[in-house]
């Protein structure tokens, strides 16, 4: 599976932008084995950065732990309708994949928060996972044994 395009969506809050990516790549790990039996090598999206108006907001590094074809939530403070939101990544092949807006009808636009849909504080998949959260974990919720002050630990 050879990498492809990128789907955006960007929403504008109240002093604050959220951009979803779906970025399709293959995600491997290096540790699967395709029918023959020999070891799929390892092709992951290491660098990701995320630009409004041409300035560097979000510059981040993944694994191969990630998903096939991940789905990565920022919130960047401000934004204003209109701006122009890039997000890039380079795999550990040397792929280089870009997407921007606004056109071709899949965001990089900024429009305005449609709904009651929040989620305020959130962390999603691996991050969540550093942070000592489960996926889905809503804010200000942590591990039990951060809790656990009466049991003396």
């Amino acid at each position: 599976m050879a990498a492809g395009p990128m789907k955006m969506r960007a929403t504008l809050g109240s002093g604050y932008t959220d951009v979803r990516v779906l970025m399709t790549h293959p995600m491997e790990t290096g540790q699967r084995k395709d029918a023959d039996g020999k070891i799929i090598p390892l092709h992951f999206i290491q660098n990701l950065t995320v630009k409004v108006n041409g300035k560097t907001v979000v510059e981040g590094e993944t694994s191969q732990a990630v998903s096939r074809n991940p789905v990565f939530t920022f919130r960047i403070k401000g934004g204003a309708k209109g701006d122009k939101i890039e997000v890039s990544w380079l795999d550990n092949e040397g792929h280089l994949e870009a997407a921007a807006g606004p056109g071709q009808g899949v965001a990089g636009e900024v429009r305005p928060r449609q709904g009651p849909w929040r989620a305020e504080g959130r962390l999603r998949g691996p991050a969540a996972l550093l942070q000592g959260r489960r996926p889905g974990d809503g804010p200000g919720s942590a591990p039990a044994a951060l809790h656990d002050h009466a049991a003396g630990t």
